[in-house]
């Protein structure tokens, strides 16, 4: 049950009743910390009567140019609600507990990200046992396009895309099994075998102190997560959205290989090497190599994206790829700090 507001609003006591209006919560959301509630309305009292331009556009909920009653009547229809993440416009995310602070300028043209790459939700313990590294607030800058052209190319993206709330998707890793018979294996992030660290989000920490989800942000998913199946939970380097689905209703296209995996005297990379060998063994989803891509076993392409409403989008699955490891739109390939690399994509991921 929603409750009713009373407010005082310039000279006038106001009591309202939510449920009689029908507003979305998302554009209500000013803090979007993912509930509209009272510190939502502090900063609305405070632009109220003032005009709705510039910053404060968002304030002004009906677009009749004033931060005035209609407005209020609007916030007061989604008090009390849990908002949708709908974050296709600019926006401004700021959480002083966490530390959170990212600023998403939408224009004809691009969508520009700046953040520090701090989540706005608790996180595991870093360092740990699995991964030795501090988080620490970053300086990141990313620029897609509004209009994506898509291509169907499938290329190849070491950091696809960006959380709505900063935090950047980097499904590979930077770990390694290199073997004397000349095998080479990608570790993946999420299976079994060896310890990378992660915590509930499905991230962990670079050694730079840049925390990253390679897998379901989880808390990030229950913050914005709605009626609807599919809650939006970031952008694709290639101007298309990225949507995860509460229901499972979208699945990949990727299946375990049958064939016995080669190699001998083999060394993982990292702290502690030894020396054990792959050869006759059945791959589990321990390597990058053990998934395969076979079309149309799946609701997915081969970027994890499919046609929803006539709309290309990109779904994060449970299961493998987990992110899209592959754009099929034009981009421009991110490099540390989230610019364009002087001299053409990176080939080695980062943890």
């Amino acid at each position: 049950m929603i409750a009713a507001v009373m407010v005082v609003l310039g000279n006038a006591l106001v009591l309202a009743q939510p449920q009689a209006l029908h507003k979305p919560a998302a554009t209500a959301d000013f803090n979007l910390d993912g509930q509209v509630e009272f510190s939502d309305f502090l900063l609305f009292a405070g632009v109220y009567g003032q005009p709705g331009t510039g910053n404060n556009g968002k304030f002004d909920l009906d677009n009749s140019g004033m931060i005035d009653f209609a407005d209020f009547l609007e916030f007061a229809a989604a008090y009390g609600q849990q908002a949708r993440s709908t974050y296709v416009d600019s926006y401004e995310l700021k959480d002083d507990a966490y530390g959170t602070q990212v600023s998403v300028i939408v224009d004809d043209a691009s969508r520009t990200i700046v953040t520090n790459s701090l989540p706005n939700h608790t996180t595991g313990v870093f360092p740990n046992d699995g991964n030795p590294n501090s988080i620490s607030a970053q300086s990141l800058r990313y620029e897609f396009p509004i209009a994506p052209t898509f291509t169907g190319n499938s290329t190849s993206a070491r950091e696809p895309g960006v959380a709505v709330n900063g935090v950047p998707y980097e499904p590979g890793t930077a770990e390694s099994v290199s073997c004397r018979t000349g095998e080479f294996f990608r570790i993946e992030a999420l299976q079994e075998v060896y310890n990378l660290g992660f915590d509930v989000n499905n991230a962990h920490v670079q050694p730079t102190g840049k925390y990253h989800y390679h897998g379901v942000p989880k808390l990030l998913v229950e913050a914005y997560a709605s009626d609807d199946d599919l809650t939006h939970v970031g952008f694709a380097a290639d101007g298309y959205l990225i949507y995860y689905s509460r229901s499972g209703a979208y699945q990949p296209s990727y299946l375990l290989s049958k064939t016995l995996r080669t190699g001998e005297n083999c060394v993982a990379s990292g702290p502690n090497p030894r020396i054990f060998n792959l050869a006759g063994t059945l791959p589990d989803g321990t390597y990058t190599s053990d998934w395969q891509y076979k079309e149309g076993i799946g609701d997915l392409d081969q970027c994890n994206g499919t046609s929803i409403d006539g709309q290309y989008v990109y779904i994060i699955t449970d299961g493998y790829p987990y992110i899209p490891r592959c754009l099929n739109g034009e981009f421009t390939h991110i490099s540390e700090g989230g610019r364009p690399p002087p001299r053409g994509p990176r080939r080695r991921g980062r943890p």
